[in-house]
């Protein structure tokens, strides 16, 4: 077989494993076509790390740093996450510091699970529950400023 035959065969076999979504033209399924036919397993996109101030009584009393991460379900889905990473950055950012400095500034502890589910469900809203598979807390960091 002509090394032409076999990527033209490889073509058929891929479009045939994507199911009538893709010869169609369109997207089948939650992950796609490309990421189930090599199988690609969850793939995870770190943002860049946020620093929250947390103020209290008119002045910064402590500082909070997050890594956060997001799991998506394969590559494809992980360029998706990249492609708005500076619109999810932002949305986060922008939650952190309602719930992180606002919240914990009144003296109630930043629970990082309650962050999380508010992080996923951000997420989700913005790239889709097919896209975003899980929002990982990576580090969170409570940090007392001297006074």
């Amino acid at each position: 077989m002509t090394g032409f035959k076999a990527i033209l065969l490889a073509l058929g076999v891929a479009a045939f494993a994507a199911g009538p979504g893709l010869a169609a033209g369109g997207e089948a399924g939650s992950s796609s076509a490309i990421d189930r036919f090599l199988g690609n397993q969850p793939q995870f996109f770190r943002l860049l790390p946020f620093n929250i101030p947390v103020i209290q009584d008119g002045r910064v009393v402590n500082q909070v740093s997050l890594i956060v991460s997001i799991e998506t379900f394969g590559l494809a889905d992980k360029e998706k996450v990249m492609a708005a990473r500076y619109k999810l950055q932002n949305a986060f950012l922008r939650d952190l510091y309602g719930v992180v400095a606002v919240h914990h500034g009144s003296g109630h502890p930043v629970i990082a699970e309650s962050v999380k589910i508010r992080l996923k469900r951000l997420a989700r809203d913005m790239l889709g529950g097919d896209v975003v598979k899980d929002v990982l807390i990576e580090a969170a960091i409570n940090m007392r400023l001297s006074r």
